[in-house]
């Protein structure tokens, strides 16, 4: 069975029309309690505290959305990602880009999440559920992937490859290059993580990187003294003996 994932109306409607459909129902609701609470009954302070309230929404709530929809659109036009769970066969597709590749040829997923979802706390600003993700190959190839064309990241791939991280707007950087970009060394991988909190799972990240090159008996061996070495070490070693 093949799944494809790519831009849709259902996909519009979770990640645009109902994030402000929600939103703007909850700041008319406070409006018209507010003013019942208070019995306002001047017209002219009625249209001021709703001029207000209006002008909020749309800095607050607006027009995050409209940024954060608009990046992954942009990002994410023309994108088609097929999924051949038979085979274990992925199919990235953007125009001329055509990139296929198996489960074993992934090295690491990287899970941007929206910091609330991040920190599983609740979502007051209701764009919580953006994300994109960005997967590593042994081929040296980044592909990017928004929660507009797919958001099965956590059911479709291994949960010991993923590892997640926090952005207040998780937006898709426009340094991020074309999938099919090469990498000279992981390191750039490692300096990105090192920018932001060290979160366990972004420790066992790095170390993931940087253990890439060892053997399989010295990773054996940090797996057998995991008594020496930090927890993140053994997970890490524990993760690339069984890739």
């Amino acid at each position: 069975m093949v799944n494809e994932y790519k831009i849709t109306p259902s996909s519009k409607k979770k990640y645009f029309y109902k994030i402000l459909f929600l939103s703007l129902s909850i700041c008319v609701v406070a409006l018209v309690g507010m003013s019942y609470y208070e019995n306002i009954e001047d017209l002219e302070l009625i249209v001021e505290v709703s001029l207000v309230t209006l002008l909020w929404y749309s800095f607050i709530y607006a027009l995050p959305v409209f940024i954060l929809y608009y990046n992954h659109y942009k990002y994410s036009k023309g994108v088609v990602f097929k999924y051949d769970r038979g085979q274990g066969m992925f199919v990235y597709s953007k125009l001329s880009e055509n990139i296929t590749f198996k489960k074993e040829d992934i090295t690491l997923i990287e899970l941007c999440l929206a910091i609330t979802a991040y920190e599983k706390r609740v979502d007051w600003l209701f764009f919580g559920e953006y994300h994109y993700t960005s997967i590593y190959t042994k081929q040296k190839q980044k592909i990017i992937l928004s929660c507009i064309v797919c958001d099965e990241i956590g059911t479709i791939f291994p949960e010991n490859l993923i590892v997640r991280k926090g952005k207040y707007l998780p937006l898709i950087p426009k340094s991020i290059p074309n999938s099919e970009t090469k990498f000279d060394s992981e390191l750039e991988i490692i300096k990105e993580r090192e920018r932001g909190p060290k979160h366990p799972d972004e420790r066992v990240a790095i170390l993931l990187t940087k253990f890439e090159n060892k053997s399989q008996s010295e990773l054996q061996d940090i797996i057998d003294n995991k008594d020496k070495f930090q927890k993140e070490a053994v997970i890490a070693a524990e993760i690339l003996m069984k890739m």
